[in-house]
């Protein structure tokens, strides 16, 4: 897909140096343009294979694929949930989970982050930056890292004006793509169950876990998230 919007208007045309969000994009692009090389296997354009070590140890192509939520999955803490909000999460990563699979991806499968928010950028004294934890590394559809970003800006921890720099570097805005709503709702979920686990470290994070968890059940509530 061509790049959204044109040239910018005026007079000048020297080069201009590249934004942080033009540089995080040019990065995922090189991340996601790497393709899985194993002779005579079809690598599945759905599922994530899991490790960098995984993908090396595995002759015949990577293990057994995984959802993009495997690691927000919901922890059910008896301490932490009613029975009744126990029930709402399990049958919210069910309904998920069915509407993933139902997706039509329109980016070709490759390697992708899976873990792919601002955090996990680093600037180098040259100006260089780069990804780093890549624990979560895998292969699999570059659309599960592009809505983590996208989602970053759409709760306020970016401007929009830098979410159309880095969309526009990178040549597709995954706000655009129809089957955004299901991965924004599968971070979401993600994003809260993750909270959930350290809710008795800080009474901060146990009414930032109530808030999400409130919007995840009022889906046309504010998102107005912290950042943790």
């Amino acid at each position: 897909m061509a790049p959204r919007g044109g040239a910018a208007s005026g007079t000048d045309d020297s080069p201009r140096p590249a934004t942080h969000h033009q540089r995080q994009a040019r990065n995922f692009l090189g991340l996601h343009r790497e393709r899985w090389r194993s002779p005579g296997f079809d690598r599945p354009s759905r599922g994530l294979a899991r490790s960098p070590s995984d993908v090396r140890s595995c002759k015949s192509g990577p293990p057994a694929a995984r959802h993009p939520w495997a690691r927000g999955r919901a922890y059910l803490l008896d301490d932490v949930l009613s029975d009744e909000e126990r029930q709402f999460l399990s049958r919210k990563e069910q309904e998920l989970r069915a509407a993933y699979e139902t997706l039509s991806l329109p980016l070709a499968a490759g390697a992708v982050h899976d873990d792919a928010h601002s955090d996990n950028l680093i600037k180098a004294t040259d100006g260089t930056v780069v990804l780093i934890d890549l624990e979560r590394f895998a292969f699999g559809p570059p659309e599960t890292d592009l809505a983590v970003i996208a989602i970053e800006h759409s709760l306020g921890w970016g401007t929009r004006a830098e979410y159309n720099q880095f969309a526009e570097r990178y040549g597709f805005d995954v706000l655009t793509w129809e089957g955004y709503p299901v991965l924004r709702d599968i971070n979401e979920l993600k994003m809260t169950t993750w909270l959930m686990q350290n809710v008795s470290e800080d009474k901060a994070i146990a009414r930032e876990f109530r808030n999400r968890l409130f919007c995840l059940q009022n889906p046309d509530a504010p998102r107005r998230w912290r950042a943790f």
